[in-house]
């Protein structure tokens, strides 16, 4: 409320904790982007747990 007050001269409704964990839990993305994000995720787990093997 304090840096809302030193900001704008005014409090809002949130307090500075509740702005910033509400910036980093709810994402104005396209829904393409988290289709490629779990791609990448489930490509590099897969990879790690069943790694190629080797031709010889």
């Amino acid at each position: 409320m304090l840096e809302d007050w030193l900001r704008n001269g005014s409090v809002g409704t949130q307090g500075f904790i509740q702005r910033w964990v509400s910036r980093l839990l709810y994402y104005d993305v396209s829904a393409w982007v988290f289709t490629l994000a779990y791609l990448v995720f489930a490509l590099v787990v897969t990879w790690r747990l069943v790694p190629p093997r080797q031709r010889m």
